[in-house]
């Protein structure tokens, strides 16, 4: 069974560290596109919050922002530095929203924290909470079976990753009610890493 209490753990204990270590990283050309896409001042989901960096542009391109994640001591960090954001404690596996509540979801580098089975139905609570024509985008890192590594921006701390290809992805996004707007790869600009970048949009309630 995959262990995402011991991922919230690691985040929990290295929090002040990997927020200050993301700022200024965030993914600008994937920020910009989603903004378009979404409904102007619509309501955006930030899955996987962390320290809030995300959730400060959206809430600056005008979007009613709601930021989430498991780990306390990050959200601690992004509720001081973003007082006009909200932020709650939840688990992406099982939204506290109704149907059709949100125009964009925002998942970036978080849904590798899950085991495959986990994956499908979290992107199941993510149709089910978005709009129809809602816009739902997905960073994650690419490739096949567990990643585990030992980065400074984590102080060396062991982190685990299920990898996807894009085909897989896509099927599973197109499976359930999705359409595809954009799906790319890229390179991490510092490590050998390779991510896929989905932008994909509801089709159906």
């Amino acid at each position: 069974m995959w262990d995402v209490k011991k991922i919230v753990e690691t985040y929990n204990k290295t929090a002040e560290h990997y927020a200050k270590s993301r700022q200024g990283k965030e993914p600008k050309e994937e920020l910009a596109k989603f903004i378009k896409l979404v409904k102007p001042h619509g309501k955006v989901l930030d899955v996987g919050c962390a320290a809030g960096r995300d959730s400060r542009i959206l809430k600056d391109a005008g979007f009613d922002v709601t930021g989430m994640d498991l780990s306390e001591e990050l959200l601690k960090i992004a509720k001081t530095q973003n007082p006009d954001v909200e932020f709650i404690l939840t688990d992406m596996r099982i939204l506290p929203f109704g149907k059709n509540f949100f125009d964009g979801i925002w998942a970036c580098a978080v849904l590798h924290h899950l085991d495959k089975a986990e994956m499908a139905s979290t992107v199941q609570e993510f149709k089910r909470v978005l709009k129809t024509n809602g816009i739902l985008f997905i960073k994650t890192k690419m490739g096949k079976g567990v990643l585990k590594t030992q980065e400074e921006m984590i102080l060396n701390e062991e982190r685990e990753f299920n990898l996807m290809e894009e085909e897989e992805l896509d099927q599973m996004l197109t499976v359930d009610g999705f359409e595809k707007i954009e799906l790319f790869s890229t390179k991490a600009k510092t490590r050998e890493i390779f991510w896929i970048n989905a932008f994909y949009r509801k089709q159906n309630p």
